[in-house]
């Protein structure tokens, strides 16, 4: 059985300006260690697969690899705001 406290004080207005601001904190700095493996992962190809790719006559690979490393920008700069 769960029991509410008699003398617990009810929370006051919060200025939405605030709450938002405290929101896209939270959401930007959860998107930073995924957004790091994404970038540290399209290095990493890039790296040790880039002469393959550009060898690859379809340029499927390179297209896939700078659809990445562009998503993984334009992430990092939502992140900064």
């Amino acid at each position: 059985m769960v029991q509410a406290t008699v003398n617990t004080p009810v929370p006051g207005p919060v200025d939405p300006d605030l709450l938002l601001e405290a929101l896209l904190y939270s959401v930007s700095h959860d998107l930073r260690s995924p957004l790091l493996t994404l970038s540290l992962a399209g290095e990493l190809i890039a790296e040790s697969l880039g002469a393959r790719l550009r060898e690859d006559p379809s340029n499927s690979g390179l297209v896939a690899l700078d659809a990445l490393q562009h998503g993984a920008r334009d992430l990092e700069r939502m992140c900064k705001r």
